[in-house]
């Protein structure tokens, strides 16, 4: 259900950015020094890259805030070490893709807030079942995660986002096999 609900997401997203056209430098307030027309410029975004970049803010937020509520909610070491890896590279990783969207002229302010309800969620979750209530739904983020970045890789056109795309699939699948562990 996450997944659908971030794949409408983003499609409405992509729908409001334009489809697949990608800004021209007129449009993104650069002139035109060069002489050439637009259709000669090379474009180095669209409209899925700015959905891709903006739904992982989200989500990657999500998966940062649920996993700052591990040491007050979890004894077991390994769910406190993963969740200190999450913590340490979500922040780099959200900052890269603002930069990204920012470079684009994309307003990213908001992404990143919303999920009181998540957390609340994890809050209450009884001390015997925050492990496992804490393992669901970072799994379920990662799975949304790896749907956009698998979309991503088959309709995003910006280099360093596609590359970015393929780690968060090579990384993400890995993460949830072990996070499973500790369920």
């Amino acid at each position: 259900m996450l997944v659908a609900a971030a794949v409408l997401a983003m499609s409405i997203l992509v729908g409001a950015c334009g489809g697949n056209a990608a800004p021209s430098r007129e449009r993104s307030g650069v002139p035109n020094t060069s002489g050439s027309t637009v259709a000669d410029r090379q474009v180095d975004h669209n409209g899925h890259d700015i959905a891709f970049a903006s739904q992982m803010i989200r989500l990657l937020s999500e998966v940062r805030d649920l996993a700052k509520l591990v040491p007050s909610g979890s004894a077991d070491p390994k769910v406190r070490t993963i969740a200190a890896r999450i913590m340490r590279s979500a922040n780099p990783d959200i900052q890269q893709l603002m930069a990204w969207l920012g470079g684009w002229g994309v307003d990213y302010t908001g992404l990143s807030i919303g999920h009181t309800e998540l957390i609340r969620k994890l809050e209450q979750s009884e001390q015997a079942q925050f492990d496992r209530t804490w393992a669901d739904l970072t799994i379920e983020r990662y799975q949304a995660m790896i749907s956009l970045a698998e979309t991503e890789l088959d309709k995003g056109i910006h280099s360093e986002l596609r590359r970015f795309a393929r780690r968060v699939v090579d990384l993400r699948r890995a993460d949830i096999a072990e996070i499973q562990s500790v369920r």
